[in-house]
């Protein structure tokens, strides 16, 4: 008995909330539309609320703290259209105070990127107002300086691969050597391509696979470094989803570049495999090696004595 008056009591509570919470957000909602649809409400105001009706995200934060993110980009430089684009494209922007908003994109003033390039940086990838970290920016910037040279191909580059911010620096290395080297692409290639937002293992299976096809060849050694390189620009290789790239540049079907993968990724392995093998085996050499420079004896030598007698002799 008394237990099913506690479960009636806990299935009434419930069903208020829900009825008083659903209203709440029925008013909400009404509220914003009504501001939306108010004709004596500014261009400025109009934008918000659409943002507040259009996204729920947005919604939680509440029309206080987006207008004052909005005032603080506009204040920035950016116009209202791309102000609203910046918070309806990253919500979590909101969690920030506007102070914190505003040093985080004065922080970004090291670039020494041109004024449209800035404000279309954070268009395009708002996300980066994510860092708050002035030391690890001006690092990272100076890291992908040293590879990519001016401030307009790093701006190219987080453009297409805004993850280098974050990604290690070793594994990015390691795409750029394999790319310059290994497909005797340029830099110009990479920042005009999105390769560096791929594995390396996908820019390895890719280029592995045209090589086989037929389609990307080696360069003459004979050639001279200013002749155009003859094969397929980057961009052509690394920017296309695995079907268009199958289709369009391969020229095979899913089933055939599928099948590919599958070989290469055993082939991958069992390179992995013979590599770990022979570092143990050039470990289990070096060991025995240096066993035997501990217990060796000189008198063991065959000439030893010979030659203690002749230098014996040779002092007479």
């Amino acid at each position: 008995m008394f237990r099913s008056k506690l479960l009636s009591n806990l299935l009434l509570q419930r069903t208020y909330f829900t009825v008083v919470t659903t209203g709440q957000q029925a008013v909400k909602a009404r509220c914003i539309r009504c501001f939306a649809s108010d004709t004596s409400a500014t261009p400025e105001k109009k934008l918000i609320a659409n943002l507040l009706e259009n996204n729920e995200q947005i919604a939680y934060y509440g029309e206080n703290i987006v207008q004052q993110a909005y005032n603080v980009l506009l204040k920035a430089g950016f116009s209202p259209e791309n102000s609203v684009k910046v918070i309806d494209k990253h919500p979590n922007l909101l969690r920030c105070n506007p102070k914190q908003i505003e040093e985080r994109l004065e922080m970004w003033h090291m670039a020494q990127f041109s004024q449209s390039q800035y404000y279309e940086l954070f268009v395009q990838c708002p996300e980066l107002l994510d860092f708050d970290d002035e030391h690890y920016l001006a690092k990272r910037y100076a890291q992908l300086q040293t590879i990519v040279h001016t401030p307009k191909n790093i701006w190219r580059l987080l453009m297409s691969c805004p993850n280098l911010l974050v990604d290690d620096m070793r594994t990015i290395q390691q795409k750029v050597d394999y790319i310059l080297k290994s497909m005797e692409a340029d830099v110009t290639d990479i920042v005009k391509s999105g390769s560096l937002g791929l594995s390396l293992k996908t820019i390895k299976s890719r280029h592995t696979l045209l090589v086989r096809l037929g389609i990307y060849k080696k360069r003459n050694w004979r050639a001279s470094e200013l002749d155009p390189n003859k094969n397929l620009r980057l961009f052509r290789i690394m920017d296309l989803n695995d079907e268009e790239f199958a289709i369009k540049t391969c020229r095979i079907s899913m089933k055939e570049f599928e099948a590919f993968n599958e070989l290469y990724e055993r082939e991958l392995e069992e390179q992995i495999k013979e590599q770990e093998d022979y570092e143990e085996e050039d470990t289990d050499s070096g060991e025995e090696s240096d066993s035997d420079d501990n217990n060796f004896d000189p008198r063991e030598r065959k000439d030893y004595y010979d030659d203690r007698n002749r230098r014996r002799y040779k002092k007479k």
